[in-house]
Formats: structure tokens, sequence, C-alpha cells
């Protein structure tokens, strides 16, 4: 008797990483189209992953998608309470959205979480000229 077919195995597609990488060329070149699709996958793959969260939060505003903006990064900010990228990222989405008090309580969130940071100087000027 002839052995039993083997069943198809689908191929697996593109792990995380991978499709971190693919975001992270894309962006690169200014394809942030083509980088919110990577980075929505990795989000799919993983729903946890903070990187991806993040990532794609930072394509969605290249994009003006504030509203997906503020959603992703709220995830994100939700995922790492301590974190403070979330909240540079929800400021610029609600500055964007023409939300000013959310934008400077966000901004002021960030610069509590990370006084010395990279980014922190960037925040606070983005602070003086809301005023």
């Amino acid at each position: 008797p002839e052995p039993a077919p083997r069943p198809k195995v689908a191929a697996a597609g593109p792990s995380v990483a991978d499709l971190m990488r693919a975001g992270g060329r894309a962006a690169g070149r200014g394809d942030f189209t083509a980088a919110v699709t990577s980075y929505e996958a990795a989000m799919d793959a993983d729903p946890k992953n903070f990187e991806a969260a993040i990532q794609l939060g930072w394509a969605y505003v290249e994009l003006a998608r504030n509203g997906d903006a503020i959603a992703i990064f709220g995830k994100a900010a939700r995922m790492r309470p301590g974190a403070a990228e979330p909240h540079y990222g929800l400021g610029l989405a609600y500055q964007e959205a023409g939300q000013k008090a959310s934008a400077r309580a966000e901004y002021e969130k960030f610069i509590e979480l990370e006084p010395d940071g990279r980014d922190t100087n960037e925040v606070k000027a983005l602070l003086r000229r809301m005023e």
C-alpha cells in the first residue's frame, strides 16, 4: 500500500522581527504607508509588542492619521506605564488633531517621566509654542 499523502504545511509568514525590519526600511525611505502595513502586521502577530506599537504610532503621525496614532500610542502607554515615548507621540497627535489641552497634558507627562531625555528639550519647545 502507498503511504498516506502528507498534509501540506502552510509556509510560515514573516517573523515579527522581519516585519519590524521591513517597516523600518520603508519608514527610512519615506514610505510610511508601507511602514504602516508592516507594523500593523507585526502588531497582529504580537499584539503586546511595545516597539511595534511605538513605530506604528510614528508612522501614523507621518501620515496625519491622528486618530489611529492616538489609539496606538495610548495602547503603548498602557503596555508600559513608565515609558515616556508614547506620551510624546500622543502629544503630537493630539496637537495635530487640534486637541491642545490633551496635547499639553501628554507633553507634561513626557517631561515628568523623562526630565533629562534626548527629546525633552524639543517637547519643552513644543509646549512653549502652544502658549
